[in-house]
């Protein structure tokens, strides 16, 4: 058990080749398998790290870094024949999810390659490396897994990357948000102040509620603007005033439909402020405030059943028309209308 655990299920991807010997080196010391660590680009498949594979993702992502229009899947990030055959032989599917897409990526374009930032959707939105990996964590993510990553604190409060934290709001549940201080990564010559941030990804359950809450609120909120659209294009008033009366409505469509989704979709997500997480300015130890921490942070998500998937039932309920009606529940809360399930009248 511990020998498959070690060799078969930890995976780790560096773009700096000393830092992936580094990681190697270590697992070999303490008689761990090497294998599934790789100097390879962490936002391009390799080995076994490829989608809906992990349980869970640790990641300290580069800051700061953006990736060019120009940087492309190429040959080189293509594996070998043997790798290949290997790869083929050990994951299911590996040929039709990893290998035919990244031919196609390095082929791109008579040979050019396909741009790493189009395989992202958050990639129309940001270029900055933090972002995209928050991406390329969420997508390696088995549903249910969960991830804890290092980030800038700006990707928490930063108004331009406002979509950025809607899709990810999406597409995963926040955990913790834990503020720690800048001196934790002075001594390697970072600059900004970090945060540890710890999501997991929807279940199917979850995501299929999510998309529900998220049709019935665009639905709802469209219908209720539909008669001032249809006056605004009907009106005689110059185009300009038109176009800008539109464009209002349609601003406050969307703010509406975001706060329905959030009333609905609602969940506390606890923050914690560090002020001292074992290290200082100079590298020193010093007394480290995560280790109560996480003591605290385990019995809150005991309590609160943080790791367990969504539980799903229907309810039965006789509603005002004396008809039986069955309500989908997930976890304790409606997320659909109730639909008639027995007619005592006809």
């Amino acid at each position: 058990m511990l020998f498959e655990l070690s060799h078969d299920c930890i995976f780790g991807t560096d773009a700096n080749p000393r830092m992936a010997r580094t990681a190697k080196m270590n697992m070999i010391m303490h008689g761990d398998g090497h294998g599934g660590v790789h100097h390879h680009d962490g936002l391009i498949d390799v080995n076994g790290i490829f989608k809906n594979r992990f349980d869970v993702i640790l990641t300290n992502p580069p800051f700061g870094a953006r990736i060019e229009k120009t940087q492309v899947v190429t040959n080189a990030d293509l594996p070998t024949e043997e790798q290949a055959k290997k790869y083929i032989e050990k994951y299911p599917n590996y040929e039709e999810k990893v290998l035919t897409p990244l031919k196609e990526y390095a082929n791109y374009d008579k040979g050019k390659g396909k741009p790493i930032l189009s395989l992202y959707e958050i990639g129309v939105m940001s270029s900055l490396t933090e972002v995209l990996f928050i991406e390329r964590c969420l997508n390696l993510l088995k549903p249910g897994g969960r991830m804890g990553i290092v980030l800038p604190e700006g990707v928490l409060n930063n108004a331009n990357l406002q979509k950025v934290r809607e899709y990810v709001e999406s597409k995963a549940k926040i955990l913790l948000i834990v503020s720690i201080p800048q001196d934790v990564f002075i001594a390697s010559g970072a600059t900004v102040k970090p945060s540890l941030l710890f999501f997991k990804k929807f279940t199917d359950e979850e995501a299929i509620q999510y998309e529900i809450i998220t049709q019935k609120a665009q639905k709802e909120i469209r219908c209720k603007y539909k008669t001032e659209l249809e006056q605004i294009k009907k009106s005689d008033e110059g185009e300009k005033n038109l176009k800008t009366r539109q464009k209002e409505i349609e601003m406050h469509i969307e703010n509406e439909i975001k706060a329905q989704i959030k009333e609905q979709f609602n969940y506390a997500i606890p923050i914690a402020d560090v002020e001292k997480a074992g290290i200082s300015t100079i590298g020193a130890e010093i007394e480290n405030e995560l280790k109560p921490l996480e003591k605290e942070f385990a019995v809150y998500r005991k309590e609160n059943n943080l790791w367990n998937n969504v539980l799903s039932k229907n309810i039965y309920q006789i509603m005002s028309d004396d008809n039986v009606y069955r309500i989908p529940m997930i976890n304790g809360t409606a997320f659909t209308e109730p639909e008639v399930f027995y007619q005592t009248k006809k």
